[in-house]
């Protein structure tokens, strides 16, 4: 399969680079406004929410960030603490990034990063928020449409029945053509009934005891596909659908010929 072209994001109407953002992991929209002034103003007026952000200055800096779960951002610190080089070969001191998570509360242990601060053995930096609630990025069906990622993963995404037989529509037509897996995480029994977001699409239902093998690009471990309704994309690209209610998951894999496993 031929390499998918750059994502020219700083190219986006303003609108729909923040839509964009907004559903960017954090570790990314973190690298993200580190890159110059305009990322970081960019990220700022996201009005990103955390429950925690931890920093830990030793001999590696780790950054611990939320809003929901944990991500860990390990960087090496050179002797000087530089980051990348700025204009005419000039280094550029790393900054507190600390400014693209807005809406804390709470006491903080450091106020700023004192001028010496980054010559001592150890600085931890703490910034504790009082919105502890689970935070769930809102993505609507033209953000999941934007998406250009192979394997797609939604937490209670909200999204209706009638929205998610759009989507199937639209990938029908050409829509999200590099996505190979799309997983979706309800919550509260939300998924609704598969005569609903199948309504209008011809398609096949495959027994729930025939097992298909099926390999993702990036994965080592192949999946076991059991039962699921089977339909095509325009193309003829084969798509199998399955509904697991127990566990409110709602799965939908594409039948790339390197996906396919001889069982």
């Amino acid at each position: 399969m031929a390499a998918g072209s750059k994502f020219p994001l700083l190219q986006l109407p303003h609108k729909a680079l923040l839509r964009t953002l907004r559903i960017m992991d954090l570790y990314h929209i973190l690298k993200f406004s580190l890159i110059s002034e305009r990322c970081k103003d960019l990220v700022i007026s996201v009005q990103i929410k955390g429950a925690s952000f931890d920093v830990f200055i030793g001999k590696t800096i780790k950054i611990y960030a939320g809003p929901v779960g944990i991500s860990d951002f390990t960087f090496y610190s050179e002797p000087d603490i530089y980051w990348g080089m700025g204009a005419y070969g000039r280094k550029k001191k790393l900054t507190a990034p600390q400014s693209v998570l807005v809406k804390r509360s709470g006491k903080r242990r450091a106020k700023k990063w004192r001028k010496n601060v980054l010559t001592m053995k150890e600085c931890e930096l703490w910034i504790e928020l009082d919105n502890t609630d689970d935070h769930h990025a809102l993505i609507s069906l033209d953000e999941l449409l934007l998406i250009n990622s192979k394997v797609i993963t939604a937490e209670n995404l909200r999204l209706t029945p009638k929205q998610l037989n759009k989507f199937i529509k639209l990938w029908q037509q050409g829509a999200n053509p590099r996505m190979e897996v799309l997983s979706i995480y309800f919550q509260n029994d939300e998924e609704g009934d598969e005569e609903i977001f199948m309504k209008g699409i011809k398609h096949q239902v495959i027994p729930a005891d025939q097992s298909r093998d099926f390999k993702s690009a990036g994965r080592e471990d192949i999946l076991a596909v059991e039962g699921g309704m089977d339909f095509h994309r325009i193309d003829g690209v084969k798509a199998t659908i399955v509904k697991d209610s127990f566990y409110s998951q709602w799965f939908m894999y594409v039948w790339f010929d390197h996906c396919v496993m001889e069982s």
